[in-house]
């Protein structure tokens, strides 16, 4: 691990942010191309463990750190850069306007990486790879400790990063195609190879933050209404079945398993895009991007694994996601997927999404209330609820036309059954035997 100058040991957050790199030192800046590339100084929190390499026409440059690619404001400055690394690097593309290069993505910390599309400020991060997320043994956390960065052409619409990962129980090389845009695509190309012992493996893992929303307003004595990057997990089967289940901010860590096999599609998802709902002048939760993951090959049987931490505070990223082969891979293993991150994901799914849930108690157990949205749902006259429950009895299902945008409310009172404290609820609206929505999906925890 490097060891950082005595004068960066102790600084926090807002000191280590007068740190700013020269943007006249960025790699590419004078190039007739779309991209160019900055890179993060190390600190207390992340120390420069990351070696940086130019690729260009076959050949293999290093870019090495330096002091003098940095201004230290008020800070005294190393009085060298010897021993240390960079934290990581973020790229540039116009994606806004086209005579300025916004931040597109940024590598940092572990294998954690995030991007935005248009319009769109950083929400959840994407991770190269997750292991024992979830299980009662500690995850360890994989990094990326080199990158190889390709010079693009002047006419390159997508640049190639290409890295490495290590940790105590895996090593991995990746190959990532960023095209930035309206939503950002990033094509990822994985070779792992895991050892013993290890006793989960999350693929395609990605981190989000849930504070509170719609089910909970208020709850922290905030002012604002809701606090969230995402608001939903949904997934989408080989079958072509989309299930949507909002997230939690449970009393206790929760963890929940869902069967996936061949996944065609999972992510984090912030639905709600209005301002009013979360009245934050300087979040703007609204613009906060959608995270999906699509396979580009056949994953084969496995099993969707959501956490959901418990927490009281807005920084802490307390929800994880990553799909889980059923057997450990033996030797190599091969991925190809795509990452989105945009507005209004998956770009193939359902028309007729949820939108919002509700609960209220009951003298019995609760009320739930579900908002569907979409252009199906304007003829409501043939609309039913099916509304199923595993450790609950349903009751007055209803289906409530005239939300604004053209939605539809489904209503209904679950009563548990015995001392069962935790009920797994799934509803849809149906024309006959025909779905016209996603399902909606949800772990209910009954207070005592």
């Amino acid at each position: 691990m490097a060891v950082l100058p005595e004068a960066l040991r102790d600084l926090d957050y807002d000191a280590q942010r007068t740190i700013r790199f020269r943007t006249e030192r960025s790699l590419w800046r004078e190039e007739a191309g779309r991209f160019e590339v900055q890179f993060l100084h190390p600190g207390p929190k992340s120390p420069g463990l990351v070696r940086v390499f130019e690729l260009r026409d076959g050949a293999v440059t290093p870019f090495p750190f330096s002091v003098h690619l940095f201004s230290y404001g008020s800070l005294q400055a190393p009085t060298s850069g010897a021993g240390l690394g960079f934290s990581g690097l973020r790229v540039h593309a116009p994606i806004n306007r086209s005579d300025y290069r916004d931040e597109v993505i940024v590598f940092q910390g572990a294998s954690y990486f995030r991007a935005v599309g248009r319009r769109q400020g950083y929400g959840g991060s994407a991770r190269g790879l997750a292991l024992d997320m979830g299980e009662p043994t500690a995850e360890e956390f994989p990094r990326f400790d080199e990158f190889y960065l390709v010079a693009p052409a002047a006419q390159d619409a997508s640049i190639w990063l290409l890295a490495t990962l290590s940790s105590a129980h895996a090593r991995g090389a990746y190959a990532f195609n960023v095209l930035p845009g309206d939503t950002s695509v990033i094509e990822v190309h994985a070779h792992l190879w895991v050892q013993p012992p290890v006793t989960s493996l999350g693929l395609a893992p990605m981190s989000s933050m849930f504070l509170f929303g719609e089910d909970e307003p208020a709850s922290f004595g905030d002012f604002r209404p809701e606090v969230h990057d995402s608001d939903v997990m949904v997934w989408l089967s080989s079958t072509g079945e989309q299930r949507a289940r909002p997230l939690r901010n449970p009393a206790q860590t929760v963890r929940t398993d869902v069967r996936l096999d061949s996944p065609r599609g999972f992510g984090l998802l912030q639905r709600d895009r209005e301002f009013g709902s979360y009245q934050d002048m300087e979040c703007r939760y609204e613009a906060r991007p959608d995270i999906w993951v699509e396979p580009l090959d056949d994953w084969g049987p496995g099993t969707l694994r959501l956490l959901e931490i418990a927490t009281r505070q807005e920084t802490d990223d307390n929800i994880a996601l990553a799909w889980l082969p059923e057997a450990l891979p033996q030797g190599e293993l091969v991925l190809h997927y795509r990452l989105h991150f945009g507005a209004a994901l998956p770009p193939d799914g359902a028309r007729n999404q949820v939108i919002a849930t509700r609960a209220g108690t009951t003298p019995r157990g609760a009320r739930f209330v579900v908002d569907f949205q979409g252009p199906d749902l304007e003829e409501t006259s043939e609309l039913q609820a099916q509304v199923e429950a595993d450790g609950a009895q349903i009751l007055e299902t209803q289906v409530v036309p005239g939300l604004p945008g053209g939605g539809v409310r489904m209503t209904f009172e679950a009563v548990p059954e015995g001392s069962v404290r935790d009920v797994e609820l799934r509803g849809t609206l149906r024309r006959g035997s025909e779905a016209v929505t996603e399902t909606w999906s949800y772990r209910w925890t009954v207070r005592p």
